[in-house]
Formats: C-alpha cells, structure tokens, sequence
C-alpha cells in the first residue's frame, strides 16, 4: 500500500510505546491541521496533548510495564517537509496485568462523511486495560470501555484546544478529512501476522 499524502499546512504524528521484554516498539498515528507553519517543531505541544492527565496516552492510565517514549512529527509546508521527534520514555505508574501484548485495543476514527477513504483507525497496545477487564471473547468490561472512551474523547477535545485537530490523511490527492470523533471498539483487537 502507498504511504499517506501530508499535504502543505498538516501535519503526521506518530505515537510510539514500548513494553517490558520486548525490543520492537509499538507506533500508532493520527494527521492533524498545523495552526502555523511547518518549520515550527510542534512535538511538545502535541505531546502534552495526547500524554497529559487523564488523556489517552497519560502515564497514569498506562501498566507500568508500558512506556510513552515519545512522539515524531513529519509537517508538510508549502515546498519542503520538516520532522521533528520528542522521547521523554515515560512509564506507565499502574500496577496492572494487561492483556498479552499481541493484543489491541482499536479506536475508530469518524468523520460526518461517507465512504472508506473518510474513516480510519488506530490500533494501542492494551495499555490500560487489566487481563481481569477481556473475556474469553475478548470483549472489553463495561467500566472499562468507559474509562477509555472518555479518554478517547478528551484527547480529542484537547488536540483541538491546543490548535492541532485530528484528520484522516489519505493515500491519494484530496483534502484531508476532519475526525469528528473517536469510538473505542468493545472488543480487543489481534495483530495479524503474515506467516512465512
């Protein structure tokens, strides 16, 4: 598949975590609309975003097993593309079993249009979630749909505050789509792994 196209004046953030024992990290990533322009290193700002008390990526909803390392930032301006990347390596303050690492939880990304190209999706390590919350199913327990929906919902909220809107940036020409809001899936989602 071709990558996304960042088009002039939006930006691409990529999220990365780490767990316990493992080397390889986890990434996930959202667009977003720059408030300025592309040559400004907004890496802490959107840190403090997504990383700050009670928002998706907050140490305290995180196992202590996991760790925020950071977040890197590709911005596209008119002629050139910038990058920029911030890795504080925080870990996660909850004393918590979470489910095996080859596990997701799955956060859908809505926008008031229609059609594939104007959905997408993020896939986060089950950070926040206790072994004891998933099922047999893997289905998520109530409460704890709850408490990540809200955190869903708050991170949301405060990227827009902070001048920095969530898009859904595509793999073609077009304008990037406006995420009007996030939905956590009720039931944890497994890493497909092609087997050769």
């Amino acid at each position: 598949m071709s990558e996304v196209v960042i088009p002039a004046g939006y930006g691409l953030c990529t999220v990365v975590m780490s767990v316990t024992g493992r080397v390889k990290t986890y990434t996930t990533s959202f667009g977003y609309n720059l408030p300025a322009g592309a040559e400004v290193d907004n890496s802490s700002a959107i840190s403090e975003a997504i990383h700050g008390a009670g928002l998706m990526f907050a140490t305290a909803n995180i196992a202590n097993t996991y760790k925020y390392v950071g977040v890197r930032l590709r911005q596209q301006g008119d002629t050139a593309e910038y990058s920029f990347e911030l890795s504080p390596n925080i870990a996660g303050t909850q004393s918590i079993s979470p489910p095996p690492a080859n596990g997701s939880v799955l956060v859908r990304k809505n926008s008031s249009l229609s059609g594939k190209k104007n959905r997408g999706r993020m896939y986060l390590p089950p950070f926040g979630v206790t072994d004891a919350d998933v099922d047999q199913n893997g289905t998520i327990s109530g409460a704890s749909l709850g408490f990540l929906q809200g955190y869903a919902d708050d991170t949301l909220a405060a990227l827009d505050t902070a001048g920095f809107p969530m898009v859904i940036l595509h793999h073609g020409a077009g304008a990037p789509t406006v995420v009007e809001s996030l939905t956590v899936e009720g039931t944890i989602a497994t890493q497909r792994r092609r087997i050769r």
